[in-house]
């Protein structure tokens, strides 16, 4: 009698426990742990793209394939982000469960649900599954292009192969249409399936010459160039869809997909450390005041300093052009050339790449992995077994080979660009399938002890933080603190005026006090002192000890103010304090980093001009396209280390406009006659190429009223106060201005009210009741003028 196969009480597939488990454990997650807000760049983006709001320009700034994603969700249902939240949720667990199913191939199911597990509840996935952001379609699509190789691999008819290459194939188009990060692993996939053909001893060195023969011959070539050419023939087709869409959209085909440019500048500047985007000075003023009807704004404001600077109108790559040629040029002035500076620079990368810190980029990322409490494997150590991975793996490559790969191509992306975590969200697959290698090669029990050491040595170096580290959570922390305070305040000074939450406004910024160079409010009394100064000694007296988590970059932060307000030897103790122990602060380009900067300015306050120039060229020794340093050299009339005139090399370094805008506020800083007209001379330029910057008005104001030139100065503050009145900038100047203004002969009712409104945005209220009482106004003025007097009564 025939037996009976028996069958599993279960008939479920690994993979497929796997991806449920994984959706049922995020979706109670995300249940659970709401959303701080949402990062709806794309949402906006899809809704002007429906309503044909969207530029040509700007729709080359979003991935294709996610763009029209949310564009189309957008069109049937008004609930789109909610259910592309949930398909996220859903699309990684998909991803997991192929993952499953690759790794419990090659290393069993124990070890493959380990990993699934371990992963799952990392907050790289937990975080950005849940943001609307195209990492987890570029996942799934990742793990499907993997499957579909494994699976032909492992068909063992050629009909069915063909198939799954085939599929493989319209997988890494639709990753090509997400972002173009995975080029490097799809150009290899051709050698990987060349390795598919050959037999088991192919490993084997011996058998080298004997593989080789059989790959040449006319069957193997035959069925290589078929499998090669399914896979190509989806990638190649999207590939020119993408490229003759940029030249629809742009007239050039140049730069078919995103802005490499840009991202390029924002990772090799001077002033940022290969972590996150780091916008030149000016672009991040801009941005801060994109607004919120534009989405990703940054892009565009790349494109308008550009064009800006070259007085010309320049296509996108000609945009990218710009960026990434003065990037060049920054590494090419650092002390090691430019092979040494990407080398340098490289090697940092990588270390922070794999280091357990997550560089978060955007805030509501921040937020979220704040509030997850889920408990998780530190970072540090999945990265340490991943890295032992990649060298015990050596041995097996060509079954590595995609996921080698993968690794590289990711790894690449980050060292050439910059490192964030969601960038390292598209390394998870081949994150998996190292780090199994390395536990399954500590099972071997002759190398197990030295494989430990290696994994815990490398967990140990993953985990020392730097000063741009702290420097990250001390921002973080200050971002947590503040945003529900602003809320708070936005929401009290709907229906009063500022002045009446003053020491609400000032606690809200002690939690973050560099927000004030953003938020500097108007309307807020300052008749008793300034907000800077009353910030400060704040500061001054809760400084947290030597030695505590955030000592230092809360020093820079309230020797940053001191010195603003003119309390020097207050500022200069903090100063000494942090250049004692070499620390730098990375505030990425919101202004100088540098200690040593901020004690120049110091020393050029006393008159040291001597001594200030010396503590810049100490920057610009290590750091030779430092923007502020350069500035505040120029103003004082010195020479780069290397006998640069330091004007032009900024101007060289950074392009002329954001040059010019850091400029001008050196020469304005640094007071002399010849540095006035420096600093109108900067911001006339700045005004003509960019009518709507509001700096440049103020800068200009403040310049023109050092020269007494007040009807002038007055209509670029009126200039100024029409494209926005925040933040406040040079405040004592233009209130001195307004009053000056309000004393001249040819005084008018209309000119003195314009002077007393100007004298209330600064906060100089005393004053503007003073204009306001010794004023006979005629009946046409008065309803404007108590309403002006009812917002500058004295407090309480």
């Amino acid at each position: 009698m025939r037996r009976s196969t028996p069958r599993p009480a279960l008939p479920i597939p690994g993979p497929a426990v796997a991806a449920l488990a994984v959706f049922v454990t995020h979706a109670a997650i995300a249940l659970t742990v709401p959303l701080p807000g949402q990062f709806g760049k794309y949402s906006l983006a899809g809704r002007q793209l429906l309503d044909g709001d969207l530029s040509a320009e700007r729709q080359m700034d979003f991935s294709p394939l996610y763009l029209l994603l949310h564009a189309a969700l957008q069109a049937v249902t008004p609930a789109a982000s909610v259910v592309l939240e949930w398909l996220q949720v859903g699309l990684v667990a998909l991803a997991f469960g192929g993952l499953y199913a690759l790794l419990a191939r090659r290393f069993g199911g124990r070890l493959a649900a380990l990993a699934v597990a371990v992963l799952a509840i990392d907050r790289h996935v937990l975080v950005y599954e849940r943001l609307l952001e195209p990492e987890p379609l570029l996942l799934a699509l990742t793990v499907g292009l993997l499957v579909a190789l494994d699976a032909a691999a492992h068909a063992g008819d050629e009909r069915h192969s063909r198939r799954f290459v085939t599929v493989a194939g319209l997988a890494g188009a639709l990753a090509l249409a997400t972002r173009p990060t995975l080029l490097p692993l799809l150009a290899l996939v051709p050698c990987a399936l060349a390795l598919q053909l050959l037999d088991d001893r192919a490993e084997d060195a011996r058998d080298g010459r004997l593989a080789w023969h059989r790959l040449r011959e006319a069957t193997t070539l035959r069925t290589l160039a078929a499998r090669s050419l399914l896979f190509a023939a989806p990638i190649v087709l999207v590939f020119g869809l993408l490229a003759l869409r940029a030249a629809d959209l742009t007239g050039s085909a140049r730069t078919p997909v995103m802005n490499p440019g840009t991202v390029f500048f924002e990772g090799n500047n001077a002033t940022s450390r290969g972590t996150s985007a780091i916008y030149p000075p000016l672009v991040l003023q801009l941005v801060r005041h994109g607004g919120d009807d534009e989405p990703d704004v940054a892009h565009q404001l790349y494109r308008r300093v550009a064009r800006a600077a070259s007085g010309e109108e320049l296509t996108i790559p000609d945009v990218n052009a710009y960026w990434s040629g003065l990037a060049t040029r920054q590494l090419r002035a650092a002390p090691h050339g430019l092979v040494g500076g990407l080398v340098a620079g490289g090697l940092e990368k990588l270390r922070r790449a794999v280091h357990g810190f997550r560089w978060h980029d955007v805030p509501t990322a921040w937020r979220y992995d704040a509030r997850l409490g889920v408990p998780a494997v530190p970072w540090a150590i999945i990265s340490a077994l991943f890295l032992v991975g990649l060298l015990v793996e050596a041995r097996r490559w060509p079954h590595a080979l995609l996921f080698y790969a993968l690794a590289a191509s990711q790894m690449a992306v980050m060292i050439v660009f910059y490192v964030s975590a969601r960038q390292r969200f598209a390394l998870l697959p081949a994150v998996a399938y190292f780090g199994v290698a390395a536990l399954a090669a500590l099972g071997e029990r002759r190398r197990r002890v030295l494989l430990l050491v290696l994994v815990a040595a490398l967990a140990l170096v993953a985990t020392l933080p730097d000063d741009a580290m702290v420097d990250e959570l001390y921002l973080r922390a200050g971002h947590v603190a503040i945003a529900p305070r602003l809320d708070a305040l936005r929401a009290a000074t709907a229906g009063s005026r500022i002045a009446e939450h003053q020491d609400e406004t000032l606690e809200a910024l002690a939690t973050a006090p560099w927000w004030l160079d953003w938020m500097n409010p108007a309307y807020f009394p300052r008749d008793d002192g300034s907000l800077e100064a009353r910030l400060a000694e704040r500061l001054l007296d809760e400084l947290p000890p030597p030695g505590a988590t955030f000592a230092a970059p809360a020093r820079f932060d309230a020797a940053t103010l001191l010195l603003r307000t003119g309390r020097l030897d207050a500022a200069e103790t903090l100063l000494d304090e942090l250049l004692a122990v070499d620390y730098r602060a990375y505030r990425g380009g919101r202004e100088t980093s540098e200690p040593r900067v901020l004690k120049a300015r110091l020393l050029a306050a006393r008159g040291d001009h001597d001594g200030a120039r010396e503590e810049l060229g100490h920057v610009l020794e290590t750091t030779p396209d430092e923007p502020f340093a350069l500035a505040d050299l120029a103003a004082l009339g010195g020479m780069t280390p290397r006998g640069d005139d330091p004007s032009a090399r900024l101007v060289d370094a950074w392009g002329a406009v954001d040059a010019r805008f850091v400029l001008g506020e050196a020469f304005l800083r640094h007071e002399d006659a010849a540095n006035t007209d420096a600093a109108v001379e900067v911001y006339t330029w700045l005004i003509e190429r960019l009518p709507d910057l509001q700096e440049a008005h103020l800068g200009l104001a403040a310049a023109l009223a050092r020269r007494g030139e007040d009807d002038r100065a007055m209509r670029h503050l009126v200039a100024a106060n029409r494209i926005r009145v925040e933040p406040l900038r040079h405040a004592d100047e233009l209130g001195a201005l307004a009053r000056r203004w309000a004393a001249a002969d040819d005084r008018t009712p209309a000119r003195l009210l314009l002077a007393a409104r100007v004298l209330h945005q600064l906060g100089q209220f005393g004053d503007a009741r003073s204009l306001l009482d010794a004023t006979a106004w005629p009946p046409e003025l008065e309803e404007k003028v108590e309403a002006l007097r009812e917002r500058v009564r004295p407090i309480g």
